[in-house]
């Protein structure tokens, strides 16, 4: 009874946990994106100051803080927007 118990809350965890929506900008902060004007994953506000993170746009293979732009395949789709973003992100150049 003891074991059963112990499993039935590790699935009543497990279910709970993949419920949750993506928030954490770690999914965001890398990855091939398409750029969309409706039905994106991500809102996306660009700033100078304030950023949830940094971006740098790659050609190929994006690693931490990289993104790639891709017509397909993409790992998620952002929107460019003014008001109401997901994250805030500054993009940067080096």
């Amino acid at each position: 009874m003891r074991k059963l118990t112990a499993l039935f809350s590790v699935i009543v965890l497990m279910v709970g946990i993949l419920a949750l929506p993506i928030t954490s900008y770690a999914y965001w902060n890398h990855g091939k994106v398409r750029i969309v004007s409706r039905g994106e994953d991500l809102k996306v506000r660009i700033v100078e100051r304030g950023e949830d993170f940094t971006i740098r746009w790659v050609d190929l293979n994006p690693g931490v803080g990289e993104w790639e732009e891709v017509p397909r395949l993409e790992d998620f789709t952002i929107r460019f927007v003014e008001s109401g973003e997901d994250v805030k992100v500054r993009f940067v150049y080096h």
